[in-house]
């Protein structure tokens, strides 16, 4: 992935979509970090506002003590996970990616050993006039909402 793509990671977790700020380390690593908006499942029109929102803003630079500050932390706090382990085995993760006027949304998937990986077989490439849309509608259909 280009250092210039933005990318939006959306997490599902027990009736709430939850959308942290993505950030890039001056070497271009990517974390997240707050602000954590927080959005009920059932209202399909925030969660695509919101995702424009993001799209729109973009990935911010952090110096790298700013970067080494930011953590999953946050995350797993607004979701009342006690520990990681429930944090990776209990939400559904995507990243939605723009690179060069394209977006594309990455479901991920258990990883061989522990923990996560993106599941580009089941990318989906969205319609860059629509893609917030698209996202909101694919992100609840996957869910079976």
């Amino acid at each position: 992935m280009d250092q210039s793509a933005t990318v939006i990671a959306i997490y599902y977790y027990d009736g709430y979509f939850y959308l942290p700020a993505c950030v890039r380390s001056l070497a271009g690593l990517l974390s997240i970090t707050e602000p954590i908006t927080i959005i009920p499942v059932n209202d399909r029109a925030a969660l695509a506002e919101e995702i424009e929102l993001k799209a729109a803003a973009g990935n911010a630079t952090l110096s790298n003590a700013d970067f080494r500050a930011a953590s999953e932390n946050s995350l797993q706090a607004a979701m009342h996970l006690p520990n990681r382990l429930a944090f990776l085995t209990k939400t559904r993760r995507w990243s939605l990616v723009e690179e060069n006027g394209a977006y594309t949304l990455i479901p991920f998937k258990p990883a061989p050993l522990r923990g996560v990986v993106e599941d580009m077989e089941q990318a989906i490439v969205l319609d860059p006039a629509t893609f917030a849309i698209e996202a909101s509608e694919l992100l609840h259909a996957q869910l079976g909402q």
